[in-house]
């Protein structure tokens, strides 16, 4: 259950922003913060958060950092003017997490894909178990940072979990399968 939904109707905190041109770095920071905190560009240089206290701080922190490197921003708190406004900028929130899982599935099926191969290899090896296990643990982390910027309940979350869960049951099944055949055994 996503636990992070703001409330119907909330609204949204805009950043408005212009950053320097050079040096470039100023630029792929600011994008990647924004990206990080789960903004949706509404078009060049104009983000958008749900509104809360939290995301009102952190564009306010970011416009100041924007200005203190020679850049321009204004934060402003926004509605839509009706229903249908407001409905259509959750809808492009939710279809940027369901690409965001649809990311996942994939690296998922892979990650799947990888287990079956190994176990038709019979390469039932700790080597092949710990790559596989930092594999798994990378694809949960992601997962996690994903649901924290699923701020409306995008409906793609539901199959990556489940897809997620059956890689985390296949690899302790193939842990298992390592420990089995190894000369080792755990006491």
């Amino acid at each position: 259950m996503v636990t992070n939904r703001p409330a119907e109707g909330s609204g949204f905190v805009l950043l408005v922003y212009k950053a320097v041109r050079e040096p470039s770095r100023h630029r792929v920071s600011v994008w990647r913060r924004l990206k990080a905190v789960g903004a949706l560009y509404l078009q060049d240089s104009v983000c958008a958060l749900p509104d809360d206290d939290e995301h009102r701080r952190f564009l306010a922190d970011l416009g100041h950092d924007l200005q203190q490197n020679g850049g321009d921003a204004l934060v402003l708190v926004a509605r839509g003017l009706d229903q249908t406004t407001e409905r259509a900028v959750v809808s492009r929130f939710n279809a940027e997490r369901d690409g965001d899982y649809a990311e996942i599935i994939d690296q998922c099926a892979a990650l799947l894909a990888e287990i079956e191969r190994e176990q038709a290899k019979r390469n039932f090896s700790f080597a092949a178990l710990e790559d596989t296990e930092g594999n798994l643990e990378r694809l949960r982390r992601g997962s996690d940072t994903v649901t924290a910027r699923d701020f409306f309940g995008a409906a793609g979350r539901k199959d990556a979990d489940a897809l997620l869960a059956r890689c985390g049951d296949t690899f302790d099944t193939f842990a298992a399968a390592v420990v089995d055949h190894s000369e080792i055994k755990p006491s």
